[in-house]
């Protein structure tokens, strides 16, 4: 690990940043780096332009487009300390488009159609509550507030914790965790006591 590297990744670390921020800030830094076969720190603002518009015309999306800016700004301006104004960094506008949204049929039949029952609770969960999948998957049966209707997010997005409002007929009950929990199917090993169900068992 170069030291630039290793300043970088402290720079974050003091900030608090998640480890997922870390990693996919260094992880664009490097691929920025890569496509000029220089080190950032003999790069300028100028380069930074010219790779911007090489993503542009990879047609990479604005969301990889925008965290790559997010990326070189805070290694320009906090680790190599560059006082660049701003508009030399600056973020694509990301066009907003109306979301498919799907029936209450055609929801009943998808959730219908996932025969593991560990699965089915996490999506449903998921769906009804409105939650990311680092937050399903490390739900507890003790965030489950039945009484309330409400799910506790412990450490979500940003760090933070939050209370998410649960459907009154979509989402898992404390009873269905709990009983879900105990049975431990051998296809689910996650379902041990303190264990919670992987992020890629959530994407197939």
């Amino acid at each position: 690990m170069t030291p630039l590297r290793q300043r970088m990744i402290d720079d974050l670390r003091i900030r608090n940043y998640s480890r997922c921020t870390i990693n996919n800030y260094i992880r664009l830094v490097a691929r920025f780096a890569q496509h000029f076969g220089r080190s950032p720190e003999r790069l300028g603002s100028e380069h930074v332009r010219d790779y911007q518009l090489h993503l542009l015309a990879s047609k990479t999306s604005w969301g990889v487009f925008n965290q790559t800016v997010a990326a070189l700004r805070f290694l320009y301006r906090v680790t190599l300390k560059q006082n660049w104004p701003l508009e030399r960094l600056p973020y694509g506008k990301k066009p907003k488009r109306l979301p498919c949204v799907l029936s209450q049929q055609e929801v009943l039949q998808f959730l219908g159609a996932i025969t593991n029952p560990m699965h089915r609770m996490a999506l449903t969960a998921a769906y009804a509550a409105g939650l990311r999948v680092s937050e399903v998957v490390t739900l507890r049966v003790e965030d489950i507030d039945s009484a309330r209707m409400l799910i506790h997010v412990r450490q979500g997005k940003g760090q933070k914790d939050t209370c998410s409002r649960r459907a009154r007929t979509s989402a898992p009950s404390r009873r269905c965790w709990v009983t879900l929990r105990c049975q431990r199917p051998r296809s689910m090993p996650m379902c041990s006591a303190g264990s919670s169900p992987p992020r890629a068992a959530l994407w197939t």
